[in-house]
């Protein structure tokens, strides 16, 4: 059971998360990290963390489903390889050893901060096309396996892949990307769950902050400038990214 200090620390990290995802997004590289501050173990502490943040996508999704509709004619297949790959994903991550869950910490983080970083640059850059490319289905494939086993960055991956196959409209990719992302969430939150893996004090923590500033503060962190909260983001993933390098990997 955590100390009073480890429930503040965790409520604080879900309301900068909550606050952050509601403009920025990226509010995992706050809300993982203090998981783990808090003594938990990272087989316990990715899945405990997917579970927190997890609501805030069908909440999303839903105020975008006028959009999402409009993509109704391929919304079975997306529905199917979102759910599939969330399944496949927590069940690796369930047949993960601890060790090695924590050689992969740094390498998972380093990643999706580059997909965090990298990721408007993708999505206004890439060639539009008149359809989806033939591989399309198992690339969409990958990144919904990686949103069951980890989660952080799969928005960007989203993003990037719908504007690979020709969705331009960013209301409709972005409620898409929800859309996809709560599905993915949803199989992957009820494999950890059922699993018993998912700490509760440290999760209803970490979700009572996010859902706090995503409603309470984040009308106001709207106000600061969106460049500067996506570089505090960036940062704060590139330092701890730089952090579990040196805990897993650095001398004795």
């Amino acid at each position: 059971m955590p100390d009073a200090l480890h429930i503040a620390l965790l409520t604080a990290a879900g309301l900068v998360a909550g606050s952050v995802n509601a403009v920025a997004g990226g509010g995992t590289f706050f809300t993982l990290p203090a998981m783990l501050a808090a003594g938990l173990p990272p087989t316990i502490a990715v899945p405990s963390n997917l579970v927190a943040v997890w609501p805030g996508n069908p909440m999303a999704a839903f105020a975008c489903r006028r959009e999402i509709w409009a993509h109704r004619h391929d919304l079975a297949l997306r529905s199917v390889i979102a759910l599939a790959g969330g399944s496949i994903g927590a069940i690796l991550l369930l047949r993960t050893e601890e060790v090695v869950l924590t050689q992969l910490v740094p390498f998972l983080l380093i990643a999706a901060t580059g997909l965090y970083a990298l990721g408007g640059w993708l999505v206004r850059f890439l060639p539009r096309t008149d359809g989806p490319p033939r591989a399309m289905p198992l690339v969409e494939s990958i990144a919904a396996v990686y949103g069951g086993y980890f989660g952080s960055g799969l928005g960007v991956m989203l993003l990037a892949l719908l504007r690979l196959q020709g969705i331009e409209n960013d209301h409709e990719a972005n409620g898409l990307k929800n859309f996809l992302s709560a599905l993915n969430g949803t199989t992957s939150a009820a494999i950890f769950i059922a699993s018993g893996l998912v700490s509760w004090p440290e999760t209803l923590a970490v979700f009572t902050g996010a859902l706090l500033g995503g409603f309470g503060l984040g009308s106001m962190v709207r106000h600061v400038p969106r460049t500067f909260l996506r570089a505090l983001v960036i940062a704060s993933g590139l330092t701890l990214s730089v952090v579990y390098f040196w805990r897993v990997y650095g001398p004795a």
